[in-house]
């Protein structure tokens, strides 16, 4: 339901559900060199919200901010319309 929102919001995404462990997918992600990585359980699943890991956030391997989706999908907007050359999201 993430990815279709996203996209509908006009904006790339993929899914990962393979069976790799989460550290896998998320390393995966960040050699692809993927601007966000959205994190999905059952937490953020249950609050219809994820949590975003951010390229231009360097060091930071933690868990990143959990943030509600329609948040997200607007600080995308914010982000894409200033042409900005950082992606970081405003808090």
């Amino acid at each position: 339901s993430v990815q279709k929102k996203l996209h509908n919001a006009g904006f790339y995404a993929e899914v990962n559900l393979g069976g790799d462990t989460l550290n896998k997918k998320i390393r995966n992600a960040e050699l692809l060199h993927y601007n966000f990585i959205c994190v999905v359980g059952a937490e953020e699943q249950a609050e219809i919200s994820v949590n975003v890991r951010c390229r231009d956030d360097i060091g930071t391997k933690a868990k990143g901010q959990t943030v509600p989706l329609d948040v997200f999908i607007a600080q995308l907007n914010e982000i894409s319309s200033s042409k900005s050359l950082s992606s970081k999201l405003s808090v």
